[in-house]
């Protein structure tokens, strides 16, 4: 079984470059990708992934992020 992951960067070009690497592993199935902290709860939320890849400097603050999704979703 493959683990799934969203990414979320506000730095588009640095996202695909870390989605493309992921994509590399048989082991990793890359299910979403965002650029701030509601991208990443909206996410979290609605797909449910094994992992969440975070920025923590991102528009809304990626440690808060992190919190609410822990908060909501601990099961990510």
């Amino acid at each position: 079984m493959k683990t799934s992951v969203i990414v979320i960067d506000d730095h588009a070009i640095f996202r695909m470059g870390v989605v493309q690497a992921l994509a590399l592993s048989n082991a990793i199935t890359v299910v979403g990708e965002g650029s701030s902290a509601l991208d990443a709860l909206t996410l979290a939320e609605t797909l449910q992934p094994d992992v969440a890849l975070i920025d923590i400097s991102m528009p809304g603050g990626g440690i808060k992020a992190a919190a609410d999704i822990h908060r909501l979703c601990s099961n990510i």
